[in-house]
């Protein structure tokens, strides 16, 4: 099948009629992406957290220098994880609320 019949693969028009009756919620929904990408940074700090701990801390000979970091990066995790949860459920509550919000037909115009 050719190009044509399938349509375009982006409509510069359409997504300005759909941007339109964002315009109303876009504060909530620029909010609600701040969330998102803080909470994509906890995700992939994680990892990065259980690697410093297993190479720099598990494997050190100094046991009582490797217990105290090993201590702070095990909080430090643990406060990744709860400001992950955190952002997860504001984005989460603030794209539920937008949804809700009742239709204004007069954002297209």
């Amino acid at each position: 099948m050719d190009e044509g019949a399938l349509g375009k693969a982006y409509d510069g028009r359409l997504m300005r009629r759909l941007v339109a009756y964002l315009r109303p919620y876009r504060f909530t929904v620029l909010l609600s992406l701040i969330f998102l990408l803080v909470q994509s940074g906890t995700q992939v700090a994680g990892p990065l957290l259980t690697k410093l701990a297993i190479d720099k801390y598990l494997a050190s000979a100094d046991t009582a220098a490797a217990r105290a970091g090993l201590l702070a990066t095990t909080a430090l995790y643990f406060l990744t994880v709860l400001a992950g949860f955190v952002c997860e459920f504001a984005e989460t509550y603030l794209m539920q609320k937008t949804a809700s919000s009742p239709c204004s037909t007069s954002a297209a115009s």
